[in-house]
């Protein structure tokens, strides 16, 4: 018998699952090394994208924005169609002043998922920032094409400048 939090399991039940949720347990309470040593003991079960995802943002928010991108690069690798983790990767290369990477991820959220007005106005600061107004522009009239009634979008389309 191995002892888990206390209650006594068998060898079988303990697996990748019961991992990722003490993980996320610990994670939920802002602890991040030991939810970090149980997200990487799971790992030991496969390297999912939902695992390497938790894991980035785990990173990232315990200040390592370098070690997050690996994590996150590799989640996005094995699933390029989930805008949680291109925004994410978005946001730590944002903090790493990868601005043009920042942009790229942010844009990639946006198309997967376009109703993410908070994104959107990120991604907009950033294009604006680069002047890239055109693109900035281009950007915003493709949101409003699929999502007509987003009030952010028509906000910063209407403050644009040239």
């Amino acid at each position: 018998m191995l002892w888990l939090r206390g209650v006594g399991v068998s060898e079988e039940e303990v697996s990748g699952d019961s991992l990722v949720r003490a993980a996320q347990e610990l994670h939920s309470r802002r602890q991040y090394r030991q939810a970090e040593e149980k997200y990487r003991a799971a790992m030991g079960y496969g390297r999912g994208f939902k695992l390497l995802y938790m894991l980035g943002v785990l990173l990232a928010q315990d200040g390592r924005p370098s070690e997050a991108a690996e994590f996150l690069e590799e989640a996005s690798a094995a699933n390029s169609a989930s805008y949680e983790i291109e925004r994410e990767l978005g946001a730590v290369y944002q903090r790493l002043g990868r601005s043009d990477d920042a942009i790229a991820r942010y844009a990639k959220s946006i198309d997967l998922k376009p109703s993410q007005p908070t994104i959107l106005y990120v991604l907009f600061e950033l294009l604006v920032a680069a002047r890239r107004f055109e693109v900035a522009h281009s950007c915003l009239r493709e949101v409003i094409a699929r999502e007509p009634y987003m009030a952010t979008a028509h906000h910063l389309l209407a403050n644009i400048r040239f």
